[in-house]
């Protein structure tokens, strides 16, 4: 283990050790001698840090007045560098979601080791991807795992001050030669049967295929909802987020026309909680299963319907707009996708509440409860 510059080991803790030029011997004494840590990697980091400080001020000449290194230490250094640890501080200082990040840091630790971040390399990088394709990942889950890891490495390396090329900055993964599946959606007669066995069932989990159909909203959006989202007299459905429910992006957030069996069913919903979410065993103010309620929904959809997942209800209900010639701004709108037309969509507040009613209720399915 080299040897680090301008300190000293004492009893298994570094401690930085630097004589202070004369010059500044007024102000600073003879010598600086400050507690860096035990940890070999947190001690080389801060020494180079008080290294950086000093070197500026000195350049002051004898007017430079000595600061509280000790205190400076205390609130910046971080005692536990692990690529775990920063992970966690990367989802809270960013105020991501968490899932996917978490993922892809716990298979890469689980392979190279919970380890400093300064100690992994491009090869430990490689050697990570190598594993995912043993795994037979695909190339687009392959992206996204090192995708998290860089951003949780970028974070770490300048909150570190870590002069180093990010490790999985532009890996290279080379595309499958298949061509992709593209997701199916559901007919009308399938719609209208799903619906109907969810009314027989009046399991609030299968309630979610009327709800989702009919907005065509993501479940996460559904299952999130809070009473105080869900205006039944004017029959409008608010899609915001909460503390215990983030949205995907800015244009999720968003107010939906309640038609049809969705207005039918968040209504039963809506009665039947008695607190203040709409579906209480899956969110409340100090818990979320939306992983639990997606699962479950999903397995059911596939047993039903050949295979089919939440997710098609989505391409499903543009496919449905588009059949009723729905302007393709008005569908961005509904729906919360990013829209492609430009930057003049983003002018003004959008259509009325109005217009998307109109093209709504031209898709609701009948109830034949």
């Amino acid at each position: 283990m080299r040897h680090i510059k301008h300190t000293i080991q004492r009893h298994g803790v570094y401690y930085y050790n630097r004589r202070v030029p004369k010059k500044q011997q007024p102000n600073w004494g003879d010598l600086l001698r400050l507690r860096l840590s035990s940890d070999h990697t947190t001690a080389k980091q801060s020494a180079l840090r008080i290294d950086i400080i000093l070197d500026d001020l000195w350049k002051q000449g004898s007017n430079s007045v000595p600061i509280d290194f000790q205190k400076l230490l205390n609130r910046t250094q971080f005692e536990d560098s692990r690529v775990s640890t920063f992970a966690r501080r990367y989802i809270e200082a960013r105020g991501v979601k968490s899932k996917h990040i978490i993922l892809a840091t716990r298979l890469f630790t689980d392979l190279v080791g919970d380890r400093h971040v300064e100690s992994i390399t491009r090869s430990d990088a490689h050697a990570f991807v190598s594993e995912l394709k043993s795994r037979h990942n695909c190339s687009a889950t392959i992206k996204r795992r090192i995708g998290s890891l860089c951003a949780v490495f970028n974070y770490a390396l300048i909150e570190l001050e870590i002069e180093k090329r990010n490790p999985f900055s532009r890996i290279a993964v080379k595309e499958e030669n298949h061509v992709t599946q593209r997701r199916r959606t559901f007919t009308e007669h399938e719609l209208a049967t799903g619906y109907k066995l969810a009314w027989n069932t009046r399991n609030p989990l299968y309630l979610l295929l009327p709800i989702m159909g009919e907005t065509g909203c993501r479940i996460s959006e559904i299952v999130g909802l809070r009473k105080q989202d869900v205006c039944l007299e004017n029959r409008i459905l608010k899609i915001q987020p909460h503390p215990t429910r983030r949205l995907k992006n800015e244009t999720s957030c968003r107010n939906i026309a309640l038609v049809g069996q969705a207005y039918d069913a968040l209504t039963l919903m809506w009665k039947t909680s008695d607190t203040a979410f709409i579906f209480p065993k899956y969110v409340s103010e100090n818990f979320s299963n939306l992983d639990y309620a997606q699962k479950n929904f999903n397995t059911w959809l596939k047993k039903t319907f050949d295979g089919r997942t939440s997710h098609c209800l989505r391409h499903t209900f543009r496919d449905r707009l588009r059949t009723v010639e729905c302007p393709i701004e008005l569908i961005d709108q509904i729906g919360g996708w990013r829209t492609i037309n430009g930057s003049g969509t983003r002018y003004g507040s959008g259509y009325p509440m109005s217009v998307l009613r109109k093209y709504m209720e031209r898709i609701a399915i009948p109830n034949d409860k």
